[in-house]
């Protein structure tokens, strides 16, 4: 028996009407595929193909997109604990205020691209990362040159 056949036999009604009521309680293509039985790719050709995409829900406004966000709501997850581990989150004190990088990139108006980059430079020299002054270094001049003169 096809697939879609026995679905409709389960249900008691079509196969169109299972589709829809999934569809209508805001489920999206890919947890009506899974709730049939469906292989994610087929359902959505199936769908494409009988014009049925537009009756679901999609992206965040799928009802499993919403319970996925309440079961992490106030979970501490692998992602959230890397991000407060990453440098940029880092706190150092710097003329007795502590903030982060960026805070005191911001702070003291240095570009925060500056700041990381000379922290690459010399890691841990506080001095030379956050000086407000430029180190850049002007080029020799050429007014000794020999074509100058004249």
């Amino acid at each position: 028996m096809h697939k879609q056949q026995q679905i409709a036999l389960e249900a008691g009604k079509s196969f169109i009407s299972v589709v829809k009521d999934y569809a209508g309680r805001g489920h999206s293509v890919t947890e009506t595929a899974i709730l049939l039985g469906y292989g994610h790719s087929a359902f959505w050709r199936l769908c494409k193909r009988q014009g049925w995409l537009e009756w679901f829900a999609k992206g965040e406004a799928s009802v499993g997109a919403k319970r996925a966000r309440e079961i992490r709501k106030g979970q501490d997850t692998p992602a959230m604990r890397a991000a407060r581990t990453r440098v940029s989150y880092a706190t150092v004190t710097v003329d007795g205020i502590a903030d982060t990088y960026a805070g005191h990139a911001r702070r003291l108006g240095i570009p925060v691209r500056t700041i990381y980059s000379r922290k690459r430079q010399r890691p841990d020299d506080l001095e030379y990362i956050f000086a407000t002054r430029s180190h850049v270094r002007p080029p020799k001049s050429n007014r000794g040159h020999t074509w100058r003169k004249g």
